[in-house]
């Protein structure tokens, strides 16, 4: 494995990490849909994500956003919030140029870590084709419920490295 630099960014600010989080939402969102991120795709993103964050705060008060930075370029963040009984893990992004070089990782994580010393378990969602499933389990996570379209995972015992 090659020595990485990143360092993450904890922002209390969400005025501050909103325009970071929206340009790395849009262009991995965007990805996923196999679009290239410009032109009429811009505004689609763009109103999209506006849509998403106003269901995420009203869904999670208490919404927290940490950034990382790889080699000093923004290059992912994390969205959670601290439940009455579980962290949740909201949303999560790397962006395509800096993924497998464990950003991801740190990022759930420093969730973790959180989680542990609230003596309580972090659970996220994710849609079944999603390729960070494995990661998530390698982490820690196992799958605790599912549907026809998502998978609703848990980490109760944190593996922090």
């Amino acid at each position: 494995m090659h020595h990485t630099i990143l360092e993450l960014i904890f922002l209390d600010d969400s005025v501050s990490c909103l325009p970071i989080i929206r340009a790395i939402w849009c262009e991995t969102n965007a990805g996923s849909l196999g679009l290239e991120y410009e032109g009429p795709i811009v505004d689609l993103m763009l109103l999209q994500f506006s849509a998403k964050m106003a269901q995420y705060q009203t869904q999670y008060p208490n919404l927290k956003q940490r950034i990382a930075y790889f080699q000093k370029k923004a290059s992912g963040y994390i969205m959670w919030s601290l439940e009455n009984d579980q962290l949740v893990v909201v949303d999560i992004a790397v962006l395509t140029a800096y993924q497998r070089k464990g950003i991801a990782t740190e990022l759930l994580q420093q969730c973790i870590k959180t989680a542990n010393q609230k003596k309580k378990p972090v659970r996220l969602t994710v849609t079944r084709d999603n390729p960070a499933i494995s990661l998530y389990q390698r982490i820690g996570f196992a799958i605790v419920s599912s549907n026809d379209v998502h998978l609703q995972m848990q980490c109760n015992l944190p593996k922090i490295g």
